[in-house]
């Protein structure tokens, strides 16, 4: 999970899995799969190095699964 701040200063996680895609324009703007599009306060590269730490602390938790698909 990702945690970002809607514009209130409201703490929220996303799962970034459910993002279908997200503009800056100026405010980052997240659409999820459902429909839903949550405003943030994070800047388009803010969110993006989240993303790559999020999906770096998932590829360490889980070294054999990325062996497994590698052959």
């Amino acid at each position: 999970m990702v945690k970002l701040t809607r514009l209130n200063n409201q703490t929220i996680t996303v799962n970034p899995d459910n993002v279908l895609w997200a503009e800056s324009s100026p405010d980052t703007t997240l659409c999820l799969l459902g429909g839903e599009k949550v405003l943030v306060r994070e800047s388009m590269d803010e969110l993006i190095e989240r993303v790559i730490a999020f999906r770096r602390m998932v590829a360490s938790e889980f070294p054999q699964s990325r062996r497994d698909v590698d052959g």
